[in-house]
């Protein structure tokens, strides 16, 4: 699907929306589905990024990992696991001695334009609205994090990889 296909799909949905899309090229959707109300995020800031990404594996470990948890209040927000994810990308590229193929970006206040993790990490006042915005949706346990319950819709949340919504 096209980005104009999830908009078009997205658009009547009531509610809070947090949209990850982790393939190559995939910022058109962050131009696409931004706005109020919703969280953006790509792996790439440009169409033209068409490399495969590693962001994905950050991001999906970034649910699992106790470290995500930044601020270490037992809760990790959609702006922790975004922050740790593009750390771990950085860190990535950097031991291989290469020059990063990717840039991921978060909107989370509709201005179509995002923001990638070194923006967001100068940016406190930005960063407690995604961080207020998103608290709560997964929960630390001795495991892991889990989605914290009655706190999320997994219908609001959309992760996609190569085309596919898991």
């Amino acid at each position: 699907l096209s980005a104009g296909d999830w908009k078009g799909l997205l658009d009547g949905l009531p509610g809070r929306l947090v949209l990850v899309n982790t393939t190559a090229s995939s910022f058109p959707f962050l131009e696409e589905l931004s706005r109020a109300g919703r969280v953006v995020i790509t792996a790439t800031d440009a169409a033209g990024q068409q490399f495969a990404t590693v962001f994905p594996e950050y991001f999906v470990e970034a649910l699992a990992d106790r470290n995500a948890d930044i601020d270490k209040d037992g809760r990790a927000s959609i702006w922790e696991v975004f922050m740790f994810a593009t750390a771990r990308v950085r860190r990535h590229y950097e031991q291989r001695g290469q020059l990063p193929t990717e840039r991921a970006l978060i909107d989370d206040n509709g201005d179509r334009v995002g923001a990638d993790g070194l923006s967001l990490s100068r940016e406190p006042n930005r960063r407690h609205l995604v961080d207020q915005l998103d608290a709560g949706f997964l929960e630390r346990r001795n495991e892991g994090f889990r989605i914290a319950p009655g706190s999320f819709d997994h219908r609001h949340v959309l992760l996609a990889n190569d085309f596919d919504v898991l």
